[in-house]
């Protein structure tokens, strides 16, 4: 076998880097050129094969990986050290001298580094073959990344001046922070891959950044280390997401605490237009809740997100939230898209538990929505019968009606809530009640092509032959909406179309 090999970076671009770094994933690569005019040693590793073909599987996973002895140097950084970022050698990745990668070695230096390499080789990718987990070549970026995973930081440095990037991305899309090192929490790893090139914002494909995964790992001095080396707390994920609203949605008080402290934006939104705010009381995290109402920014904000908060509580069925929400001050009859509060939520969702809470609270229970429709009326829509009577005893008219003169009859017999309709008919709604047009309860049941429902009504003393205000009855309005087993239930009922269109009507029925 021949002895020479280089670790040689592989210039493809990552399709989601190139604002980061042109190269992607850094191969072994059989080389027998010499790098340099020392580097007899430097350059060369013996007895490493280029690849291993196995059985399909993953990288192999850390904790098979062989241990590796430390190198001896005493000049490495502690991965317990305390040191604040500000004293750390950070400079080096941002001036404009030359990283400590690409500074010139001496043939002391250079026969080190082929020694680490050489020990590092011989040690783990024998055993990476033995174990028969890899279908592809072997990534010099993968020995980067279980190095720094690791904490050998004399073996990063080595294969970073061997030509590996830390910028570098692999076939998954990860980077050396983000797959590794922010998860780790070894804050003197983190440091001197910053130092060698390694960049601190660059994302992972879907969009998560190093310090996200750090945040995952709710490792909140890891989080501190990075913002203060320069990360980006409004980085948003393939979700719209920052790391705050991560945080939030792993209902953890430490992290969003400490992003606060640090100066996350609170009112920063993903893509459904969630502040922090409001995706924390809408997911019920009513302790992240109040550690975020406390702050000033908060306090600062409109009302209007604070309202939209308690709405998303009461929604999402938080009863919890929205008590500790009224409490820091929010108004419970608040209002939000399209007039709908939260008690018009807790009737939507048949939320008897909310209802009762919101009551407590002082809720107006004669509140509308923009349509002029109350509580009971939406409860009747959506088929909540228990809502439905539960809000009759506590004092609603069944019989009130809309902007358009809908009643909560209407309302359940257009969408088909036969049982709805027989409880409102038994709390004395009028079936022949009719809305600004003249249309009845029968009428909108029959045009949708609710049998069942036209047969309870007809059953609950609705008229079939009753006329809206263009002289059309049930029959009239099965028929212009084709629904023809309506038609022939209201015939069987005894309608008889007198209206207008009674020849075209009867026609229909002869054919």
């Amino acid at each position: 076998m021949d002895s020479s090999y280089s670790l040689t970076p592989n210039s493809s671009i990552h399709p989601q880097s190139e604002t980061f770094t042109n190269v992607r994933t850094a191969p072994l690569h059989k080389n027998p050129a010499s790098v340099g005019p020392a580097a007899a040693s430097a350059s060369l590793i013996t007895d490493v094969p280029t690849s291993m073909v196995a059985t399909p599987g993953k990288m192999p996973t850390l904790h098979s990986r062989p241990s590796l002895p430390d190198s001896g140097a005493t000049n490495s950084p502690s991965p317990s050290s305390s040191t604040p970022a500000s004293a750390a050698s950070t400079s080096d990745a941002t001036s404009d001298a030359s990283p400590a990668h690409m500074q010139a070695l001496s043939a002391e230096e250079q026969a080190r580094d082929a020694k680490l390499l050489e020990r590092l080789l011989n040690s783990w990718l024998p055993a990476s073959a033995r174990q028969g987990q890899w279908q592809q070549t072997i990534k010099a970026w993968d020995l980067l990344t279980f190095m720094a995973d690791d904490g050998k930081v004399e073996y990063v440095q080595a294969l970073v001046r061997a030509g590996v990037d830390p910028r570098a991305f692999s076939s998954a899309g990860y980077n050396v922070l983000n797959y590794s090192v922010a998860r780790n929490g070894n804050i003197a790893m983190l440091r001197e891959l910053v130092r060698l090139g390694a960049q601190v914002n660059a994302p992972h494909w879907h969009g998560e950044t190093p310090l996200m995964a750090a945040a995952d790992a709710r490792n909140v001095v890891m989080l501190r280390e990075m913002v203060a080396l320069g990360a980006q707390m409004e980085a948003v994920d393939e979700k719209g997401e920052t790391v705050l609203l991560r945080a939030i949605q792993n209902n953890d008080v430490g992290v969003v605490r400490a992003l606060v402290e640090l100066g996350a934006s609170l009112h920063a939104a993903n893509a459904k237009g969630e502040t922090a705010l409001m995706l924390a009381a809408g997911t019920g995290r009513t302790e992240i809740v109040l550690e975020l109402i406390g702050t000033q920014a908060c306090k600062n904000a409109a009302p209007t997100e604070k309202e939209a908060a308690l709405i998303a509580a009461a929604a999402n069925g938080h009863v919890a939230t929205v008590r500790a929400l009224v409490k820091e001050g929010v108004s419970v009859n608040a209002r939000g898209h399209y007039g709908k509060s939260a008690l018009s939520h807790a009737a939507f969702n048949g939320d008897l538990a909310m209802m009762e809470a919101l009551l407590e609270l002082n809720a107006d229970l004669g509140i509308v929505n923009g349509a002029g429709m109350n509580v009971l009326m939406i409860a009747a829509r959506e088929g909540q019968t228990a809502m439905v009577l539960a809000l009759s005893k506590r004092g609603l008219e069944v019989n009130a009606s809309d902007l358009d003169g809908r009643t909560a009859l209407m309302w359940s017999a257009h969408r088909g809530q036969t049982n709805t309709v027989e409880q409102l008919v038994r709390l004395g709604a009028a079936p022949d009640a009719s809305n600004k047009n003249g249309a009845t309860a029968l009428m909108h049941a029959a045009a949708a092509g609710h049998l069942s429902t036209v047969r309870a009504l007809v059953r609950l003393g609705a008229s079939v032959d009753q006329v809206d205000c263009e002289g059309s009855a049930a029959l009239a309005h099965a028929f212009f909406q084709g629904k023809t087993e309506v038609m022939q239930a209201l015939w069987e009922l005894g309608s008889q179309e007198n209206g207008a269109y009674m020849e075209m009507i009867n026609s229909t029925r002869a054919s």
